[in-house]
């Protein structure tokens, strides 16, 4: 008789333990945001989809609540390393993200759209965030930066970036 009071408690305990472990796993689970991009060649980015095409190193980012919504989301503060194309008159930039957001410190090559309803620049597409690994060495042409564009593919030194961007213009 002990032994079954034992196993009846034992049996018990496991039941409130698993329920216990499941409410606390859905309770830690966070509202994962996806897109879906649209992709576009580098010509179409260059001429008529981006606002700016900047070179920028992030300087401080944020996750911020969206207005109206529970999501949220990344604003960065870029500064601004060279322009090459649209027309800013500032030496930064806040870009507002939810999905592949940029990394603090990190330089990047970004064509950027402007959103007037939220006052900030988001991304293009899928392709408007490329990394750059040394954007001193890349802004001086001691480095290149490798594009995989559908159009456009290969390494190009910053100054055939530009002609690449005059040429698509």
């Amino acid at each position: 008789m002990k032994r079954m009071v034992f196993l009846f408690i034992c049996l018990i305990s496991l039941v409130v333990t698993s329920a216990c472990g499941s409410i606390s796993q859905n309770t830690i689970q966070s509202e994962q945001v996806s897109a879906d991009w649209p992709v576009y060649s580098f010509a179409q980015l260059a001429k008529e989809k981006s606002e700016l095409i900047i070179l920028a190193t992030v300087k401080s980012v944020s996750e911020i609540r969206e207005k109206n919504s529970n999501r949220v989301v990344q604003e960065s503060v870029l500064e601004v390393e060279k322009q090459l194309g649209g027309n800013i008159s500032s030496e930064q930039v806040i870009l507002h993200q939810s999905v592949d957001k940029v990394q603090l410190g990190k330089s990047y090559l970004l064509f950027l759209q402007y959103r007037p309803q939220i006052d900030r620049y988001v991304v293009v597409d899928g392709n408007s965030q490329i990394d750059i690994d040394d954007i001193k060495a890349f802004i001086e042409n001691n480095s290149t930066l490798n594009l995989t564009y559908e159009d456009v593919k290969g390494k190009y030194k910053l100054n055939e970036l530009i002609d690449l961007l005059k040429t698509h213009d």
